[in-house]
């Protein structure tokens, strides 16, 4: 499987992985994220207009990949954000933080996300913060890394 196909399928199956627990039925674990999954290098704050609104954007980093002997190595990072809009700052990055961990335990259970990848290893977790003084809107996030070992 060449490089373009890979991606696109480990991003389709974390997609598949974290909407698969969105809703508010009992056992989801994403059963907060009211406005779903965004994906790519930047999100519309306004989807949180109204307080209690969530949602997690997925964004990819860049990365560099090496190579020994015959065996190209990709160690792509995607980072999770989790937005939340709410008037108590206090509960907001609470909130924020919540779903950051549940995100994390969700991909990283699987080491190798259903056999796409060599090693699903963890990044950085990063604590919860105020996105902008115009709305009450907190996020935090966690990296984490997907290997993947090409054939060169």
């Amino acid at each position: 499987m060449q490089l373009d196909s890979k991606r696109s399928s480990i991003v389709s199956k974390i997609s598949d992985i974290l909407s698969a627990q969105i809703g508010s039925e009992n056992g989801h674990k994403l059963y907060d994220v009211t406005k779903g999954i965004n994906y790519g290098d930047h999100v519309l704050i306004e989807k949180l207009a109204s307080t209690g609104d969530s949602l997690i954007w997925i964004i990819p980093e860049p990365y560099t990949p090496t190579s020994d002997r015959d065996l190209e190595d990709h160690d792509i990072p995607f980072t999770f954000a989790a937005m939340v809009n709410d008037l108590d700052p206090e509960a907001g990055q609470k909130k924020a933080e919540s779903i950051r961990d549940r995100v994390y335990e969700l991909l990283s259970s699987d080491r190798q996300l259903a056999g796409l990848v060599d090693v699903v290893m963890p990044g950085t977790i990063d604590p919860a913060y105020r996105v902008t003084d115009q709305m009450a809107v907190y996020s935090a996030a966690c990296t984490l890394i997907f290997r993947v070992l090409l054939q060169e």
